[in-house]
């Protein structure tokens, strides 16, 4: 059960071995797992199937999010909400790995959105 599993880990900062949530279909469990992490570096979700939010993570790493896509066991559309310092980032085209997460995760059906 992720439901506010890191909910409030204001100092956290990684979490150092991949997380299975394959099992997690529904995007409620997600919404508050990582709010208030405003430290969140690295996160690496293994079979995410469901949206997530990590809308207080200004620091989220582009490898966390490439993991995540990468291993991403969705069957049908997702979004991963980041934060907007993240979310500049993505859309940023002189920022050409952050800017390439969106063509990779188009291929996974996963868009990014900001809170």
């Amino acid at each position: 059960d992720m439901f506010y599993a890191f909910h409030g880990c204001k100092k956290l900062k990684r979490i150092i071995s991949p997380i299975y949530v394959y099992d997690i279909k529904n995007k409620l469990y997600f919404d508050h797992t990582f709010s208030q992490c405003i430290l969140l570096e690295t996160a690496l979700l293994y079979k995410l199937s469901a949206s997530i939010s990590f809308s207080d993570s200004p620091l989220l790493s582009l490898e966390s999010l490439q993991y995540m896509i990468t291993n991403a066991a969705n069957t049908s559309p997702i979004t991963v909400t980041v934060h907007a310092d993240v979310y500049a980032k993505i859309q940023d085209e002189s920022q050409a790995d952050w800017h390439a997460l969106i063509e990779a995760a188009t291929a996974k059906q996963i868009t990014f959105a900001t809170a």
